[in-house]
């Protein structure tokens, strides 16, 4: 989720912040981004988050995709798609549906 790499790599006492940027606003939003039940809100609080990112942190921004997979028993030929949709869905090509 967006929290887990943000808190993970971005907040100034995290283990695997390997820029060792520190800001305490991003920080406080974080929390505060938790807290919030506003959807659309906490959506913005993350947005923002990534912006000072681009501005100050001298690392890459993360990308989230919001996508779900789903499962049959009568689905075959289909095995794990760690990139998703950055595969092209290609991977319809050998799945058939079992009677």
């Amino acid at each position: 989720s967006a929290d887990t790499i943000l808190t993970q790599f971005f907040k100034s006492d995290a283990p695997w912040n390997e820029s060792r940027w520190k800001n305490p606003k991003f920080d406080q939003l974080l929390l505060a981004a938790r807290a919030e039940t506003d959807t659309a809100k906490r959506a913005q609080m993350y947005a923002d988050m990534q912006s000072m990112i681009h501005a100050d942190a001298g690392i890459g921004i993360p990308l989230f995709l919001a996508s779900l997979d789903g499962h049959s028993s009568k689905l075959k030929g289909l095995s794990p798609i760690p990139l998703g949709g950055l595969m092209g869905y290609s991977f319809a090509e050998h799945v058939w549906l079992d009677a």
